[in-house]
């Protein structure tokens, strides 16, 4: 399962004050006396159309000043972001724009998200959710500002992102991006859709005007105005140049004769060269020296320069506007201009020598540091190579860094120490192997690797077995041969059962969970299993640690899932379900929850329906936050439920999807995917497809080593190859998988394996033995609850099993229950079997019933009587197919077409509200017809078992003949719809079935004659009687039963009962056939 890196530590580790960082990152500039550049600020008002305004020039062409000073004269609202280096990693853009969010919107509790590895993928979504969720967090109008853009690395993946981002930015909110360059050309599409405006270098050209007015302020003397308008024309307009110029002139007003030949960056080394000349010595060293920080405090310049009077320096040079900046902090930070800062670190290499620049950035590295500038401490001490300090540093803060999700900014300091170092450093390659986990889990594990071999021969037990932990880690993302866990499994073996404490409760929390799951994976069969999941849920628990605490969680509830026990899955749901309240601001973790519940309810088939559009929201979920690690484990359970629900349509589209993202780095996935395709090869009849899928999921799950998902492959085969006819090798591969399932505790690995046995025998020729696995199977089931299977269902199997356990009596309530949730539906429908749990079950035999899902409905009073009358005469002119014109003239025979047809439409909408299933009765094209997938009518199964009966007549299989009969009879109540007298529409059907009962009673008399069970026939015939007393062929033939038993005082007696009976109803004597019976008794007695 993807990591919630982001609940990983609730604390940042120790040492990682990033507070005066971040503070600097998000204050905009303290704005000295500046003269407004009221053209381009009515430029800036036109913004209406456009998200974004791109400003772009030179260095020294005044964009920060113009931006700074215009939102100040417009008194707009701003968050005012300082991009540097580091924010090429996006992760760490994300996070200090995080803190920028808090520190514009306090009164937002709820701090943004951290672009943490598992939204990697999907970082284009992110960013987009990130800039909306800020925009909501600000109070209109307000402006977002990007200073230095041009900072971010060309090559980095920032930019696509970073777009995707602005193009979210709300209508009251305006976005500004300050940079040197113009727009990478991904935001050409903006650009075109005028979503985006560029203020270029032409825009930020000062004009003759604004010319005059900066060397004014900026001279101490009072130039002329054609010196003035020669310092325009030769600048072109260039701000920096124009302010150097106008600080540096003398009171001759004179200037260089060679300044025409200068380039701009000439141009600012040259006055910065004179102005920097004209300052006594001890500001000059100070400003060599300090030049080392990229922004400073005034205790930071005092500390580095050993002078007390920093403040006077930094403020003196920022109220006269000597390119150095100041920033209204709590605690005040300067930076000087990047042009400036240049110059001045290119000017202290050659007045210091190399000794002394090294020892001035020691000092500026642990100045930055103590402040919390960590980013540019890292750099100063690669810079001066003092490796060992960049080490201790990266160690100090590395924890701190991988909860904030900056993974990659992690990485790139650490590959900064040179291998040599790096390869001595355990902690530094265990690091290295974390930052790089979720990116490339084959090189993270080679670091963890090694940092174990260091650790071993360190004796370092907190190293080893977290070392040892990030191995086992690596090989679930990589999910790919399993058996590379088994030298690590025996490892944490030993030495657990060797007595070694823990160095941390937090650290035996993280080694028991890699445990759980590693033996999940490869020893679902060992001893301690059971243990060492519970102790991973307590362990987890304990520490408060929600990241392991959700991994134990998930490996508990596949293992508990794998072998059967559902119960226990359901509690463990239940308890995640309150853990996933108390982080339901996590996308995260309410997807991860989500998972959990489905993958659940997969196994309990609690609320089924719904969890097919469960898995559909929390698709849409991953895509509406980028969480796309989440999009294959979801599709799995979703093309499993649409496989139990008999969606295929749906099946198909999942599978296609998880065939599409499928990734040849994780190889297991692709088992996972021949299972499902093989699975649904299977329910849609492409035998020989669903063989070649079966195969190739099972030599995957062999070769990756995932002992319980090959169990389920197995299975999947031998069912398949059963199928095929290829009875004998199906046999083979279930009783290894029966094998295999009684050696891992899986009780419903059993169960499957009898079920499919309880198949192969059944339609084998082995009833017997077909019945006895079937009763172990059901009787399995029932004790377990089991009411599906895992990662397996086949409904044409479930339906035939349930069939024959419901005609055999096993396990009746179980199997009805089976069915009525997966709505198993037989091919032709089981009216010969009166336990089906139907929907409907109409009963017609005497008197009229209904009883809806085994419950009786109970009608009363007069306006049900005529939705009552259409069911009855839709039954009694067959029930399927009738023509709504034969209904209509059975029932309104005496109301005109129209009244007709509209008292037939509403009697039809009251049955339907009445029985409460309205697919039950379907109306087309003029037919109304009863759906035989719902109801049951018990004339449909008596004439349906007859109609078996007689077809198997002539085939000499008496013993089902009679079986068939005499269940025929049974359902034979009374005569069809008894009460409905009067109705001429009932005569004919009833007619109809009476003789053919009737007739079932002669033949079932025959049959018991014939294998000379006389009592038994004369019960039967008896029966015939009770039914119709004037039926004489019922007299013969007890009289000739009686006889054969030598009962011939009983023979006479019914010779004499038909004979009254005949006289008294017709007045006429016996047949000749009759007569001639009981002269032969006679004759004998």
């Amino acid at each position: 399962m993807p990591r919630l890196i982001e609940m990983l530590h609730k604390k940042d580790g120790p040492g990682m004050k990033h507070k005066q960082t971040s503070i600097n990152k998000i204050t905009p500039p303290a704005l000295p006396k500046v003269i407004p550049r009221k053209r381009l600020f009515r430029l800036l008002d036109q913004k209406d159309h456009y998200q974004v305004t791109w400003v772009s020039g030179i260095a020294g062409s005044g964009k920060t000043t113009l931006v700074a000073s215009y939102l100040n004269a417009r008194n707009f609202p701003c968050l005012w972001y300082q991009m540097d280096e580091g924010d090429s990693d996006i992760s760490t853009f994300f996070y200090y724009l995080g803190l920028a969010a808090k520190k514009a919107s306090p009164r937002k509790r709820k701090p943004l998200p951290l672009l943490t590895p598992e939204y990697i993928p999907g970082v284009s979504v992110f960013a987009q959710r990130f800039i909306e969720n800020l925009c909501t967090r600000l109070s209109p109008p307000f402006f977002i500002v990007f200073d230095n853009y041009h900072k971010i690395s060309m090559t980095s993946p920032f930019h696509d992102a970073f777009r995707d981002g602005l193009s979210r930015v709300s209508p009251d909110v305006h976005a500004m991006v300050l940079s040197r360059t113009d727009p990478p050309p991904s935001f050409a599409g903006m650009l075109a859709n005028n979503k985006m405006r560029i203020v270029g270098s032409n825009d930020l050209s000062l004009n003759l005007a604004e010319s005059k007015e900066i060397v004014r302020l900026e001279s101490k003397s009072r130039p002329s105005g054609k010196l003035i308008e020669t310092i325009h024309k030769r600048t072109k307009g260039w701000a920096a140049g124009l302010v150097l110029i106008a600080k540096s002139l003398e009171s001759d007003h004179s200037m260089p004769q060679t300044f025409d030949k200068f380039t701009p960056d000439e141009v600012f080394d040259y006055f910065a060269s004179e102005l920097f000349e004209k300052m006594d010595e001890t500001n000059r060293v100070f400003l060599l020296k300090t030049s080392l920080f990229p922004k400073m405090t005034v205790s930071m310049a005092n500390g580095l320069t050993g002078r007390t009077d920093a403040d006077y320096i930094l403020s003196s040079l920022t109220r006269n506007h000597v390119f150095t900046e100041k920033f209204l902090t709590p605690v005040p930070i300067y930076q000087y201009h990047p042009l400036f800062r240049e110059f001045l670190i290119s000017r202290a290499r050659d007045v210091f020598d190399q000794e002394e620049v090294f020892q001035f950035q020691q000092q500026a590295a642990t100045l930055l540091e103590e402040s919390g500038q960590v980013e540019e401490a890292v750099e100063l001490y690669f810079n001066t190579n003092d490796i060992s300090e960049l080490i201790r540093l990266i160690q100090k803060h590395a924890k701190a860094l991988i909860t904030q999700g900056r993974h990659k900014t992690l990485e790139q300091w650490i590959r900064k120490i040179p291998d040599e170092a790096l390869n001595k450093h355990p902690w530094l390659l265990y690091w290295l192997g974390v930052s790089c986990q979720n990116f490339s889990s084959a090189k993270a594990k080679g670091y963890f690797e090694n940092a174990f071999n260091l650790f071993k021969h360190m004796q370092d037990m907190s190293g080893l077995y977290l070392s040892c932990s990030g191995i086992i880690d690596s090989i679930a993302y990589e999910w790919n041969y399993f058996t590379e866990l088994d030298p690590w499994m025996e490892w944490i073996e030993t030495h657990t059962r060797l007595g070694h404490s823990f160095p941390s409760q937090e650290i035996e929390a993280k080694v028991t969970v890699c445990m759980a799951f590693a033996l999940l994976i490869r020893r679902p069969d060992h001893p301690d299993m059971v243990q060492w999941l519970e102790k991973a849920l307590s362990l987890s628990r304990e520490c408060d640690n929600v990241n392991f605490y959700m991994q134990a969680i998930d490996w508990a509830m596949t293992y508990y899932a794998w072998i059967g026990n559902f119960a226990k899955v359901e509690i463990i749901r239940e308890e995640s379900k309150e853990l996933a309240k108390s982080y339901r601001t996590s996308p995260a973790m309410m997807i991860h929850w989500k998972w959990m519940d489905i993958s659940t309810r997969t196994c309990t088939m609690k609320d089924i329906d719904s969890a097919l559009k469960d898995v559909s929201d929390a698709l849409i979920m991953v895509k509406e936050t980028g969480l796309y690690v989440w999009e294959h484990i979801l599709l799995m359970p979703g093309i499993f439920i649409s496989l139990l629900v008999g969606d295929l349509s749906t099946a198909e589209a999942l599978l296609k999807r998880f065939e599409s993202i499928l990734d040849t780095s994780h190889y297991h996935g692709f088992g996972v995917f021949h299972h499902f395709a093989g699975l649904y090869n299977l329910h849609i009849g492409n035998i020989t497809q669903a063989r070649v899928h079966a195969e190739t999921a099972l030599k995957i799950s062999d070769e990756t080593g995932y002992i319980l998902a090959a169990i389920v492959c197995r299975f999947q085969l031998a069912y398949t190859l059963y199928e095929l006819g290829e009875v004998q090798e199906a046999e083979e591969e279930l009783s290894r998988t029966y094998d295999l399932a009684v050696k891992t505790k899986s009780r419903m690995f059993e169960f499957m394996c009898l079920m499919a046995k309880a198949m192969i025998f059944l339609n084998c020729e082995r009833k017997s033995e077909g019945l006895q696995l079937l009763q172990e199977a059901m009787l399995l089931g029932r004790k377990n609850n089991y009411m599906t299977m895992i990662w397996w269902w086949y409904p044409a199997m479930m339906v035939q099993l349930c069939e024959r356990a419901l005609s055999s009596s096993i396990e009746i309530d179980y199997v009805k229950s089976l069915i009525h949730i997966h709505k198993l539906r037989p091919e032709s429908p089981p009216y010969h079997i009166e336990n089906w749990p139907w929907a409907l079950k109409m009963h017609t035999f005497d008197r009229f019933q209904i009883v809806k899902n085994d419950e009786p409905i109970h009608f009363s009073g007069k306006a049900q009587k005529k939705p009552l009358e259409l069911l009855k005469a839709l039954i009694a002119y067959g029930g399927i197919e009738v023509s709504v014109e034969q209904i209509i003239d059975a029932l309104w025979y005496e109301a005109d077409g129209d009244m007709a047809h509209s008292a037939f439409s509403t009697t039809l909408n009251r049955l339907r509200n009445l029985i409460g299933i309205k697919d039950a009765i379907r109306l087309q094209r003029g037919k109304i017809a009863l759906d035989q997938n719902y109801c049951w009518v018990d004339v449909w199964a008596f004439e349906r078992t007859l109609n078996k009966a007689e077809a198997l007549w002539n085939k000499s299989q008496k013993e089902e003949i009679i079986d068939l009969y005499e269940k025929a009879i049974g359902t034979y109540k009374g005569h069809f719809l008894a009460e409905e007298n009067e109705e001429s529409w009932v005569i004919p059907l009833r007619e109809r079935l009476k003789n053919r009962f009737l007739n079932a009673i002669l033949k079932l008399g025959k049959c018991r004659e014939e294998e000379g069970a006389f009592e038994k026939a004369i019960e039967c015939y008896k029966n015939g009687l009770a039914a119709d007393s004037l039926e004489e062929k019922f007299y013969q033939r007890l009289m000739l039963c009686y006889e054969n038993l030598g009962q011939h005082a009983e023979a006479i007696k019914i010779y004499r009962r038909c004979k009254d009976t005949l006289n008294k109803v017709f007045e006429i004597g016996p047949s000749h056939e009759t007569e001639e019976i009981h002269k032969n008794i006679v004759k004998f007695v």
